[in-house]
């Protein structure tokens, strides 16, 4: 199934950093998306190979808190962010250059 090119799903692909593990709550903040938007795409980005995920290793009572989801971006999900922002530069610049058209036409006519 092809990736959907939303804003939403662009905005969370930005958010990853391409050497390092995010955890949700940390994506939330960076992207100030909810958690009802967030994890639904994170489980489909992972299960289409864009995004993978691992519990955190760590000893919850040490740390007095529950091991955390880390989630990174796989080289596929790297190549799939950049084609998605390629789509986009080329619908605005394609959008632009039917808006001049546009306006050189009510021009024309005027």
């Amino acid at each position: 199934m092809p990736i959907k090119n939303t804003a939403t799903t662009r905005q969370l692909l930005d958010s990853f950093d391409p050497k390092g593990e995010s955890y949700g709550l940390d994506i939330i903040r960076r992207t100030g998306l909810a958690s009802g938007t967030v994890y639904p795409i994170l489980r489909r980005l992972e299960g289409e190979g864009i995004v993978t995920s691992c519990w955190e290793d760590i000893d919850s009572t040490v740390e007095m808190r529950p091991p955390r989801r880390l989630y990174r971006i796989t080289p596929h999900g790297l190549r799939v962010r950049t084609m998605l922002q390629s789509e986009i530069r080329r619908r605005k610049k394609g959008a632009g250059s039917k808006e001049r058209r546009g306006q050189a036409l009510r021009r024309e006519t005027l």
